[in-house]
């Protein structure tokens, strides 16, 4: 209880940051300045509501920005184009259920090109991601894996395998579908503003990989989805953002033209097609922290505070 409480109270806190820095007009000078420059803001979400969803995009259409495919930023980089002023290449990370019924719609009015990137081992099995399998079950581990110590983002993929797995045959408790189906990823690749990449077999964070393993889930997910949609996967997301550059070899051997982080910042002329930056938009924020995250300034006044505070 106390827990929850903390956390509402954060929330609040940096929804009230948040709409000093909107109305401030500091969100509004960060945007100029953007435009000014040579940017492309990238951003991603993974699973919002379609009210939040919904108002990020009208507030950028609303302030003069514009939505490019990916096909487009790879041409714009590769010929050392100058950007165009206020685009925003838009993504959407894991393949979760409800993004078909919280993005599309909006996607669809909008008129927004966007890539989602696909994990298929949850799409093609039982439909729920390793980390909502370890959430809920971990009470349920035998001691010899020391539960209570594990973090499965920073060990042996072969290691966090053993465990999930032990987890889907033992875990007792019914988890709810969350990953889309087979047949829905079918019909969202059939959309014309839809790109469809890959997000590895199993949300595996590539930096954990053996060489074998880095290959299977690199190369075995863009088999998959290639099948299922009937058309040529070039696009890929590092999970959790992390790489450690043995992906590069393997990603242009099987044909990928591009490659996504999750560094926090804005697309330059400059950047390497297979480590491009990406701005992260949370679930569960405030609409005015999102606008802060946006347009870049967010984790600057987040910095100050820190820094004010010695925290």
């Amino acid at each position: 209880m106390l827990k929850k409480i903390i956390v509402e109270i954060k929330i609040f806190l940096k929804m009230i940051l948040g709409s000093y820095l909107l109305f401030s007009g500091k969100v509004n000078i960060a945007k100029e300045e953007i435009f000014s420059k040579n940017y492309i803001t990238s951003l991603f979400f993974h699973n919002p509501s379609q009210q939040f969803f919904k108002r990020c995009i009208q507030w950028m259409k609303k302030n003069g920005y514009f939505f490019i495919s990916v096909d487009k930023l790879i041409q714009y980089i590769q010929n050392q184009q100058a950007f165009p002023k206020g685009a925003v290449w838009l993504s959407i990370d894991d393949g979760w259920k409800d993004n078909i019924h919280n993005i599309i719609p909006v996607i669809d009015e909008f008129k927004i090109p966007t890539t989602f990137f696909i994990a298929t081992d949850p799409v093609e099995n039982q439909g729920v991601f390793w980390w909502t399998f370890f959430e809920k079950c971990k009470d349920q581990l035998p001691t010899y894996f020391k539960s209570a110590s594990l973090d499965l983002k920073n060990i042996k993929e072969k290691d966090r395998k053993k465990i999930i797995q032990y987890l889907k045959k033992n875990c007792k408790k019914r988890i709810l579908r969350e990953a889309m189906e087979i047949e829905e990823v079918k019909l969202l690749a059939q959309n014309p503003l839809v790109t469809i990449g890959s997000h590895t077999v199993h949300h595996a964070l590539t930096v954990n990989c053996s060489d074998n393993e880095l290959k299977y889930e690199i190369k075995k997910s863009k088999e998959k989805l290639g099948e299922w949609t009937n058309k040529e996967v070039k696009y890929f997301s590092y999970p959790n953002g992390r790489f450690d550059g043995r992906e590069r070899k393997i990603l242009k051997e099987s044909g990928y033209k591009i490659a996504v982080t999750d560094e926090k910042r804005f697309i330059t002329k400059n950047d390497d097609l297979y480590l491009i930056p990406r701005i992260g938009i949370k679930d569960e924020i405030s609409f005015y922290e999102a606008i802060c995250e946006i347009v870049g300034i967010w984790r600057i006044y987040i910095f100050k505070i820190r820094k004010l505070l010695n925290y």
